[in-house]
């Protein structure tokens, strides 16, 4: 884009994106079975909707999804922490691809998304993009 125009994340003000939160509300627990195993979550109702939503989009399952993150994720992370930072990257690629598809440039920038050799890693870029296969 141009110096003078804004990103669509830009034309969107704090106000109206904090507008909607509600401090007194509670985290939301679920139990998850990841392979052979239940774990219970807890996580913001905005992020478990955001999980659903990315899962729908892509033909899975909220325990498909989450038991692929879980996969995917450093070793030292919890699966809570590893949920948020999916959505969130998946949320920031789309962005970046809407924006560089505006600008007319290619969009097949995301490399695999797969767990990173050193355990402690926190890249996450690519893990989560819309172009590509949410994990391998």
């Amino acid at each position: 884009m141009s110096g003078s125009e804004d990103s669509p994340f830009q034309r969107i003000r704090l106000q109206q994106l904090l507008a909607g939160i509600d401090t007194k509300k509670q985290p939301v627990g679920y139990d998850i079975m990841l392979a052979n195993r239940r774990t219970f979550v807890t996580l913001e109702k905005e992020i478990w909707q955001a999980v659903d939503n990315i899962a729908s989009q892509n033909g899975r399952s909220r325990s498909g999804l989450v038991t692929q993150i879980d996969r995917a994720k450093p070793v030292h992370t919890t699966l809570a922490s590893a949920i948020r930072i999916f959505v969130l990257q998946y949320y920031r690629n789309a962005l970046d691809c809407a924006e560089r598809e505006e600008r007319g440039e290619d969009r097949g920038i995301f490399r695999s998304a797969r767990r990173s050799p050193n355990a402690d890693s926190t890249d996450w870029e690519g893990v989560a993009s819309p172009d590509t296969h949410l994990i391998h």
